[in-house]
């Protein structure tokens, strides 16, 4: 989300790490760029409902509530630049292919 809301889809450093972040669900900044981030781990769909269940909740449905577009603070410039365009749905794409949303399991 930090790639869109602070404009680092340009910044090859930042997408370095998101590389990581998709494939670990952690993200960690080895750098001193503050807007980096934080370390911070991310849940897929499938880790979130089995740690509720798991803590005695019962799941009626899951439902995303915020995706990466809706962090963009300007998303005309990133869709008007075609690189910012080709990073954005890239990530977009990348992320929905990580979710999963079963209605029953």
């Amino acid at each position: 989300m930090a790639a869109v809301c602070e404009k680092l889809l340009n910044d090859d450093t930042f997408l370095s790490i998101v590389e990581v972040d998709l494939e670990t669900g952690q993200h960690r900044n080895p750098t001193d760029n503050i807007s980096f981030f934080t370390d911070a781990f991310f849940h897929r769909n499938v880790e979130i409902r089995a740690e509720l269940e798991e803590g005695g909740f019962s799941i009626v449905t899951q439902v995303p509530i915020e995706g990466l577009g809706s962090m963009a603070r300007d998303i005309d410039s990133i869709w008007a630049e075609p690189h910012g365009r080709k990073v954005l749905l890239s990530l977009l794409e990348r992320t929905e292919e990580l979710l999963t949303y079963p209605l029953n399991s």
